[in-house]
């Protein structure tokens, strides 16, 4: 994927990174829900209930395993 010339950011997504305003409006949602699922993991340790939310927006289960060995960190995520 490449990088974009220019990004938008939203302080409440702070892994998100959209290539466009048509980006952003397409994957905010999942976007939403990728950061409350990493969110309520790092208080909880609910390990079933990551898998079952991560998976439902289309991570895999590496992606999985890798958040639950650093509860709370998030992934890098660009949206094109």
């Amino acid at each position: 994927m490449q990088t974009a010339k220019f990004a938008i950011k939203s302080p409440e997504l702070p892994g998100a990174i959209f290539a466009s305003y048509e980006a952003m409006l397409e994957n905010v949602t999942n976007a939403k829900r990728y950061e409350e699922a990493v969110a309520e993991y790092a208080k909880t340790r609910d390990a079933f209930l990551l898998q079952v939310d991560l998976t439902d927006i289309g991570y895999t289960a590496e992606d999985v395993a890798w958040h639950i060995a650093r509860p709370g960190e998030r992934m890098r995520q660009e949206y094109a």
